[in-house]
């Protein structure tokens, strides 16, 4: 089984190292998903320095209709450098435009996720389709399988089956995921706040 590092900055950007690596172990064997995962940050002093601004544990939040959400990283605006690594303050689920979020999230095998309408906040819209859980943000979603099978439902009656290693540009549009397996789903996703006409 590989174990993922992860590496992320104040930029907009989440780096796995040996993602590449990670991957092509997840498309074999699923990629493990511990209780806590661990989140090196790394930052750049004034003088052009680069450090360990911190190394820590990020614990699970168990969402109602959703699974365990781990919020990796996030910002409601464009990060400047240098900075310090200090996580910015986020508000809401969804970033805003030139916001971004990262989360890594594990869905319960046989279920299907159904937010709850408080947690659908920024934009996002939960609606009456007949399909629990669909939903929209005004966010730009890259959304890649680290382990098991997840399905994602369209509006259109499309189901998009996704196995560990693939990945998914979601630009807005309403879907509904659902893991129909008979094991949990381990998701990355890396979100950028976008604007709507």
């Amino acid at each position: 089984m590989a174990r993922m590092t992860v590496l992320a900055g104040s930029a907009a950007t989440l780096l796995l190292i040996g993602f590449s690596s990670c991957v092509a172990a997840a498309a074999a064997d699923g990629l493990p998903l511990t209780d806590d995962i661990r989140r090196i940050v790394i930052a750049e002093k004034p003088d052009g320095t680069s450090f360990v601004a911190s190394d820590e544990v990020v614990a699970g939040m168990e969402m109602k209709g959703v699974g365990t959400l781990y919020t990796m990283w996030g910002n409601d605006t464009a990060a400047a450098f240098p900075d310090d690594g200090a996580q910015p303050k986020t508000e809401g689920l969804y970033p805003p435009v030139g916001g971004y979020r990262v989360y890594l999230t594990r869905y319960p095998a046989g279920t299907a996720v159904t937010p709850e309408q408080k947690d659908l906040t920024g934009g996002s819209a939960k609606l009456a389709s007949g399909v629990p859980g669909m939903h929209k943000s005004d966010t730009t979603d890259f959304d890649i399988v680290l382990a098991g099978e997840v399905e994602c439902i369209l509006t259109d009656g499309t189901v998009v089956k996704m196995k560990a290693g693939d990945m998914m540009v979601l630009n807005g549009a309403d879907h509904a995921w659902r893991n129909s397996g008979t094991e949990d789903a381990v998701i990355a996703f890396f979100m950028a706040g976008a604007n709507r006409k």
